[in-house]
């Protein structure tokens, strides 16, 4: 009875293993199309942030009550709220810009990281928590970009 037990906690022990072994594997061999998809997304998410900076610019979108001026109260609230995002944001992406920046480095070739050598893959897998974390951040930036978006009717 005990040698089964210790067969199964030995089979146990293996799956875990081989689990993880699998899971860092696929992210050693997933990492130049992650790093390139998350190299898009910010550039997705700086463009917004700069066009909603521009059309608040645009729209004279004061952030002061004036006499005679058409801004309630609930939009010079939702302003106040959406530029801070957009700054928290902007943040967030000079922070994943800045990694992005290390991780394809120019390598005199004349490309711009298309190869990711095997440094650079071990520095994406140590610092994989990180990047979702501020993945996480910047999705949850967004979308409360477009709720003061909203409010706006912009």
């Amino acid at each position: 009875m005990e040698l089964v037990a210790a067969a199964l906690a030995v089979a146990e022990v293996s799956a875990k293993t081989s689990s993880k072994l699998w899971k860092l594997s696929e992210q050693w061999r997933t990492a130049p199309r992650d790093i390139f998809d998350i190299r898009d997304e910010v550039d997705r998410a700086a463009s917004l942030f700069a066009l909603v900076e521009a059309q608040l610019q645009s729209c004279s979108l004061g952030l002061e009550h004036s006499p005679g001026s058409s801004m309630t109260g609930l939009n010079i609230r939702a302003g106040h709220a959406l530029r801070q995002l957009l700054h928290s944001g902007q943040g967030i992406v000079n922070k994943l810009q800045d990694f992005i920046d290390l991780l394809l480095l120019h390598d005199g070739s004349g490309d711009f990281g298309e190869i990711i050598s095997k440094s650079r893959r071990l520095m994406w897998i140590r610092n994989s928590h990180k990047i979702r974390f501020l993945r996480s951040s910047l999705k949850t930036n967004l979308e409360g970009v477009g709720v003061q978006l909203a409010l706006l009717n912009l």
